[in-house]
């Protein structure tokens, strides 16, 4: 009785390590440097400014056992690190900048299981020190996750689809800068 009682104990143990460990990497939420989108730097600056991006507004707030939403602050630093490495303009800040760029996240929205898609919308207008609009485009994109583990499915979801709209803003800028 005893060996069974150590063989429960010890299983039960494993499987609450298991437990733990699965929570823990689940639970490692939605992070900015998975949301930069694997653009490479062109041979030369295309736009010789230099852009101030101004903090990004319109993100879903997220509660508690709701959805996941990545916030403003993590589009944000997404963002600055995805102009920095597309290597687009003369310059990127955060406090200076010949131009500014304010980011709207439009509007967010999952749905599915499993794939567990995410559509994101977001604007990007960059305007002169004069406050003159210089460009301004509105990108939609989506990313679907299957993986098994439903919080990662979620997390994975909402990094591709921002990833895939500053995928978008890169291109756009490098195809339609004026």
């Amino acid at each position: 009785m005893n060996a069974l009682h150590a063989a429960c104990r010890r299983t039960a143990t494993v499987l609450t390590l298991g437990a733990l460990a699965l929570s823990m990497v689940a639970c490692g939420g939605i992070t900015p440097k998975r949301m930069v989108p694997d653009t490479a730097a062109g041979p030369e600056r295309k736009v010789a400014l230099r852009v101030r991006v101004a903090p990004v507004t319109g993100s879903h707030e997220t509660f508690f056992g709701g959805p996941a939403f990545p916030t403003n602050e993590q589009v944000h630093e997404a963002l600055v690190a995805t102009l920095e490495h597309a290597g687009i303009f003369a310059g990127v800040s955060l406090n200076a900048g010949d131009v500014d760029l304010t980011t709207t996240l439009l509007s967010t929205n999952q749905q599915g299981f499993i794939p567990y898609t995410v559509g994101l919308v977001a604007n990007y207008k960059f305007t002169g020190r004069d406050g003159t609009v210089m460009w301004s485009e509105t990108y939609e994109s989506s990313f679907s996750a299957s993986n098994l583990g439903g919080a990662t499915r979620t997390i994975n979801a909402n990094e591709g689809a921002v990833r895939e709209n500053l995928k978008a803003l890169v291109q756009g800028i490098r195809e339609r800068w004026r």
